[in-house]
């Protein structure tokens, strides 16, 4: 038989990423634009490719069995205000700590500036964590 093992690749994320632990503002729109449900949810991890959404509430408590996207509209980062995701779901996963549903989702159509903003904040982000454990390794 034939060894699938062989064309395996480990898997790579495209974008560094950053724990945020950030509430936003939810609209699930339709293909011809209407909005389906309106909500909130927390912006688990972030990077300039996408996000991980969790503790999801909408009114409806259902997602459109039709194509849509999010749009997520982040309100509590200083550096990333007035920003306005547009996504769609790649991954739908049940969260290991509470069992609830987590969303991994993929800006679309994000603008030069708003990919640069989320970057340099993703880089803040990371840049002070290995800062961290660097005095963290040092002081052992």
């Amino acid at each position: 038989g034939y060894d699938f093992t062989t064309i395996r690749r480990p898997f790579k994320r495209e974008y560094g990423r950053t724990e945020v632990e950030s509430p936003v503002d939810v609209t699930i729109t339709l293909e011809d634009g209407k909005v389906f449900d309106t909500g909130t949810a927390v912006v688990k991890n972030l990077s300039v490719g996408g996000a991980l959404l969790k503790e999801i509430r909408l009114a409806k408590q259902v997602l459109p069995l039709q194509n849509f996207t999010i749009l997520i509209g982040i309100r509590d980062i200083p550096d990333l205000s007035g920003l306005i995701g547009e996504c769609e779901v790649v991954r739908l996963a049940g969260s290991s700590e509470s069992g609830e549903p987590e969303l991994g989702v993929r800006f679309m159509n994000a603008t030069h500036r708003d990919r640069r903003r989320i970057q340099e904040f993703v880089d803040s982000r990371i840049r002070v964590g290995q800062a961290e454990q660097i005095r963290v390794g040092s002081s052992t």
